[in-house]
């Protein structure tokens, strides 16, 4: 499935003498659910809060699933961080 990126926010670091020229790094994400704009690192901060199942996630997030296009993206997730903590 495709996602859209989105720069959501960058943070400009300036070192501590303020001398050298300003060194900016963007952060980006995924939107996993359009419908609700859940990104990657929420779904992510979901699950290792303990949602186990799709709707956990939305349930995090303070909404319920919508259209369905991005339950199988977040089964996965799910999935994989099962897998990693056996």
């Amino acid at each position: 499935s495709s996602h859209h990126l989105k720069a959501i926010d960058y943070a400009v670091n300036v070192n501590d003498n303020y001398s050298h020229s300003m060194l900016q790094s963007y952060r980006f994400f995924m939107y996993i659910c359009i419908c609700h704009s859940i990104n990657d690192r929420q779904v992510q901060t979901a699950i290792q809060s303990g949602a186990e199942e799709w709707k956990d996630v939305h349930a995090h997030n303070n909404c319920e699933p919508d259209c369905g296009k991005c339950q199988c993206e977040i089964v996965e997730a799910i999935t994989k961080h099962q897998k990693q903590h056996r």
